[in-house]
């Protein structure tokens, strides 16, 4: 555990550890700050240890240690947060703190030169899934979808600008000298499992850093058999730490409409692994407006599986508006997560709750706003366009019965 981060509590440790690469190649503090913000590119950077000891960075850090950090406009994400009484990023950084991954912090933190410890990075938005909730940037797979999309969709974030990004073989080359002196590489998408360069890094992890912490975020639908092999190699070879996150929104039709990939071969794959490794998963659904009212299915599912290490439910879609839970009534809302709760009463053994009852569906409602009133037809709108996308023809109002009636009711409670 690092005394520096127990007892400086104004500390944001992002800063201090290692950088963030998005699914466009931009270079940012944390996962939380938006990626057009701060650093640029990577490839504007002969290497990652310049850009984490670029002025920008150094300034960054040194507003922290000044006790300045609610001055920085990047992370005003976390600072709204935590004045709303809600958890922030910042907040999941001092708590991870205790499981000791930060054996170099110290250390490091007197240095005028600092060696890069963490980093997260998608090498592309390659990914095999067209999620109801996801767009462009973050998926090769929408590109084609949203020249079809609905023309409001247009010019927004969740619109038609992205365009395919895959890191080159340069800016790869970046990552590989930064394996050797990590203490922790988490690998987001896109998929990673869809992109083949991510195989290059694991493979040379392999090789030159036998005691990284590797935490990988997927969607579980298919891993190659090279990927299957250098986890396999990790696990009973090295015998490091690993997180697996499943991204699983729900079971059966539902996860189908919401993710547009096969269930029962996304939960094949999770059962190869775990047969292969042992390694058991984080079960951790996106909460939006198609799931909420089914997220107890999820809990069914999957709390007993041998497979399944715990569920964390703490990722709430807040963009776009029209597919966030907290476009529904606050009393919808309560109501819900209370038969939630009660549902799932006798199962909490293996389930970590962390954001379903919090303020940030809440204190941050959309309900009777500008934001409902802009973005209230649209739900049903943007239904129809997923509804048209899905094989089998899935319906939403087929598989969730609720929204057959839910739009009369959102008329009753204005």
């Amino acid at each position: 555990m690092s005394k520096i981060v127990e007892e400086k509590t104004w500390l944001c440790p992002a800063p201090f550890e290692g950088l963030t690469i998005s699914p466009t190649g931009h270079i940012t503090l944390c996962c939380v700050t938006p990626h057009e913000q701060f650093l640029g590119h990577i490839s504007q950077y002969s290497s990652l240890e310049k850009a984490y000891n670029s002025e920008p960075m150094n300034l960054v850090r040194q507003m922290f240690t000044d006790k300045k950090g609610r001055n920085i406009p990047q992370c005003k994400v976390c600072w709204d947060k935590i004045d709303s009484g809600e958890q922030s990023y910042f907040d999941e950084l001092k708590v991870k703190d205790g499981n000791k991954t930060r054996p170099h912090f110290d250390e490091d933190f007197e240095k005028e030169y600092k060696t890069i410890r963490f980093l997260e990075f998608s090498t592309s938005n390659i990914c095999n899934a067209t999620c109801s909730m996801c767009n462009g940037m973050f998926s090769s797979k929408w590109l084609p979808y949203e020249e079809q999309a609905p023309s409001w969709r247009k010019g927004t974030t969740h619109g038609t600008d992205a365009e395919l990004y895959r890191m080159t073989d340069n800016d790869i080359r970046k990552i590989l000298e930064v394996l050797p002196t990590l203490d922790e590489l988490v690998i987001k998408g896109g998929e990673p499992f869809a992109d083949y360069n991510n195989l290059k890094i694991l493979e040379r992890l392999n090789e030159c850093n036998s005691t990284a912490k590797l935490s990988i975020t997927t969607n579980f639908h298919i891993i190659p058999p090279k990927f299957m092999d250098a986890i396999i190699e990790r696990k009973k070879v090295h015998n490091t730490v690993f997180q697996f996150i499943g991204s699983i929104d729900a079971t059966g039709d539902l996860y189908e409409w919401i993710r547009s990939t096969y269930f029962l071969r996304t939960v094949d794959t999770m059962k190869r692994l775990y047969e292969n490794t042992g390694l058991k998963y984080i079960i951790s659904p996106t909460i939006s407006l198609y799931n909420f009212f089914n997220l107890a299915d999820i809990v069914e599912y999957f709390h007993d599986k041998e497979y399944v290490a715990r569920i964390a439910m703490k990722k709430i879609v807040s963009t776009p508006k029209y597919c966030s839970p907290m476009m529904l009534p606050k009393q919808i809302i309560n109501d819900t997560i209370t038969e939630f709760q009660t549902k799932i009463a006798d199962k909490n053994k293996n389930i970590s709750f962390l954001n379903v009852d919090d303020n940030s569906l809440i204190g941050d409602n959309y309900f009777g706003t500008e934001i409902y009133d802009e973005n209230k037809d649209r739900i049903w709108e943007w239904i129809d366009y997923i509804d048209s996308m899905r094989y089998n023809d899935l319906k939403l109002l087929e598989i969730v019965p609720r929204f057959k009636t839910l739009k009369d009711e959102l008329e009753q409670y204005k």
